[in-house]
């Protein structure tokens, strides 16, 4: 398992840098829960092997993890243009990502729950 999802992220990292060229580094926003055992265990896996990975890659992880990992602090972060891509840990259904105690980050049937680049 370990193996198929380092593969899958090294193809979405290279479809990502083949697509956008930029002069400064590519920035991906982090958005990780850490309040359960789910989101925990998820948290300090990507945090050891995920992030190191992209990091060693050249981008720059801007990390909301743990009580950041709420609408208040990410918005601010997934709105600014250098932010290329975004990826987290969290509950949610498909419509709908929860972040630190499933506070709602975004909502793609409620406008009002949505960013401008979502």
């Amino acid at each position: 398992m370990r193996y198929l999802f380092s593969k899958w992220y090294k193809n979405v990292i290279s479809d990502i840098k083949q697509r956008i060229e930029l002069e400064t580094a590519l920035k991906i926003l982090a958005i990780d829960s850490s309040y359960d055992q789910i989101t925990q265990a998820s948290y300090v896996y990507r945090n050891r092997h995920v992030y190191p990975y992209l990091e060693s890659k050249g981008f720059e992880v801007v990390r909301c993890q743990g009580r950041f990992a709420r609408r208040v602090y990410v918005q601010p972060e997934a709105s600014r243009e250098d932010i290329v891509y975004m990826t987290g840990v969290g509950h949610g259904v498909y419509t709908t990502y929860m972040g630190e105690y499933c506070n709602f980050i975004f909502d793609m049937k409620n406008k009002k729950l949505t960013f401008a680049r979502i």
